[in-house]
């Protein structure tokens, strides 16, 4: 059994991760409209006023990676998570800006 905790990692650690093909759980808690400007790929978009009522659709065998534009929101959804009984939770330092900066992918959802 894991321990409770959140662990925060850096987008270089998530990159190795993504790149192994881990079985993870991404999920990305801001905005539609921030969303909408770039994503990281494969991540679930559950905005972080809607992680409540989300939280038991989430599989908890999976580690859980969050992430927001810096780390506050992905943080608040990390501690929310675990009250709900996640114990394998991470969020992802710097969040997206910091992924952008390092000049690592983003995603874009197509228009239809």
């Amino acid at each position: 059994m894991h321990a409770k905790n959140i662990s925060f990692v850096d987008s270089d650690d998530l990159l190795d991760i993504l790149e192994s093909k881990e079985d993870i759980t991404l999920i990305d808690v801001r905005s539609g409209m921030e969303f909408a400007q770039g994503y990281i790929k494969d991540a679930l978009h559950i905005p972080l006023e809607q992680i409540p009522q989300s939280a038991e659709s989430i599989d908890k065998s999976k580690p859980l990676y969050l992430y927001c534009r810096t780390d506050q929101r992905s943080s608040s959804a990390a501690e929310f998570l675990m009250k709900c009984g996640f114990s394998d939770l991470y969020v992802i330092r710097g969040g997206i800006l910091d992924w952008d900066k390092k000049g690592f992918a983003l995603e874009k959802p197509t228009q239809s």
